[in-house]
């Protein structure tokens, strides 16, 4: 038992302090899609719909910067969505890490998305594997506009650990709130 809540203290401890960017559901953005998203404490991302099925984020996190493009189903009929996802992660102090991975995601309702996801990090010398859980809710903020409030709640296991404000551990949760919108909406009126 004290395992186990050990365990779910540093799920709450990471899932505030941690500031990783989350991966994202199966389902992507579509095109002219913009989301501009928060991670506590101190995370920013930009997700983009560059096509229906490609989309690219740019995330900022303390002394780290990512890009990754995601390669994605992105459909609202079907009941299971999956991505695929090639990027890279820089820190300012030491050599690039390139992350590989593959999502997919459950629709359950109209605005409910829990997802899995694997991604493979490796720097070609140490290499990391996370395996995430997560969900995203998609909340209607305007019908006419298309604009929506994303939040997404994700906790991941890696099999190596890492260093989380002075604290080695294999777990890591985050909370990532965004503000999505249609630009190509927005702009043609």
């Amino acid at each position: 038992m004290k395992g186990l809540l050990k365990v779910w203290g540093i799920i709450v401890l990471t899932l505030f302090l941690s500031s990783c960017a989350a991966i994202r559901s199966g389902k992507g953005l579509s095109k002219g899609e913009l989301n501009v998203g928060y991670t506590a404490p101190l995370t920013g991302s930009i997700r983009y719909g560059i096509t229906d099925n490609i989309e690219s984020r740019f995330s900022l996190a303390f002394e780290s910067y990512n890009f990754d493009l995601y390669f994605h189903t992105n459909s609202e009929s079907r009941s299971y969505n999956y991505g695929v996802t090639i990027g890279s992660s820089y820190l300012y102090d030491r050599k690039p890490y390139y992350f590989s991975g593959f999502t997919i995601d459950r629709k359950l309702g109209t605005n409910f998305y829990p997802y899995l996801s694997y991604i493979f990090y490796s720097d070609f010398k140490n290499v990391n594997n996370q395996f995430s859980f997560g969900t995203e809710f998609k909340l209607n903020l305007s019908d006419r506009k298309k604009i929506y409030l994303l939040i997404i709640p994700e906790v991941s296991y890696l099999t190596r650990p890492i260093e989380v404000f002075g604290l080695n551990t294999h777990v890591i949760g985050t909370i990532n709130i965004g503000l999505s919108f249609d630009l190509l909406q927005l702009t043609n009126r």
